[in-house]
């Protein structure tokens, strides 16, 4: 495809529609550092990151992601997107890395969409201009970083490992099955948070 940078030069790029992790293990490497379908611009030298649709897979790990722009969220949750039946599904550079930082550290991301759920019903800022993704590990627990409440800022919080080790154990009893709402956040294909606050406000 053609993309057109912020200087206006014109450049040709191509990328896989399919990166099999098995065959190609750098590519995780590049999704966790941020440099994954990355291109240099040939005029100026911006860094441009073209978010294009792919399905990252490996078949010893159970992973089958469907990747999306970010643009393309709304037109899923109207029903104006079906995509393909991966495991799972992300929109945009920040879903898809969380889930391998996610893969990374051995979490179970719908225990972390359910304790990101949390934070949000909590907030006395509005949740639905938040957003909210794991960040890390450190003494302190499990690490989030807190987007959308001051501009061009990043708060930081962070949750205990034993919270998560609760709601984990709560999950796996199917407590959280039970309420249809979380139901429908935890089953997935796109289990985010994202999907249960925009239902919430229709």
């Amino acid at each position: 495809m053609k993309i057109t940078c912020f200087c206006e030069h014109s450049q040709e790029i191509e990328f896989p529609e399919h990166y099999d992790l098995q065959d190609n293990p750098e590519t995780e490497d590049r999704i966790l550092e941020g440099s994954f379908q990355s291109v240099t611009c040939e005029n100026c030298g911006k860094l441009l990151k073209p978010e294009l649709p792919a399905r990252i897979t490996d078949s010893h790990r159970n992973i089958d992601i469907a990747y999306y722009p970010e643009l393309e969220r709304e037109s899923y949750l109207q029903g104006k997107l079906a995509p393909p039946a991966a495991n799972r599904l992300v929109f945009g550079f920040s879903e898809l890395r969380e889930k391998f930082l996610i893969l990374r550290d051995n979490y179970d991301d719908r225990v972390i969409e359910l304790i990101k759920l949390f934070m949000l019903q909590k907030t006395e800022h509005d949740p639905d201009k938040i957003t909210v993704l794991y960040h890390e590990t450190s003494t302190k627990g499990l690490v989030f970083h807190i987007h959308g409440i001051k501009k061009d800022e990043v708060g930081v919080t962070s949750i205990t490992r034993e919270m998560y080790d609760r709601v984990q154990t709560d999950l796996l009893s199917n407590n959280a099955f039970e309420d249809p709402e979380l139901k429908d956040l935890i089953q997935g294909p796109y289990v985010s948070v994202r999907a249960f606050t925009i239902q919430e406000e229709e």
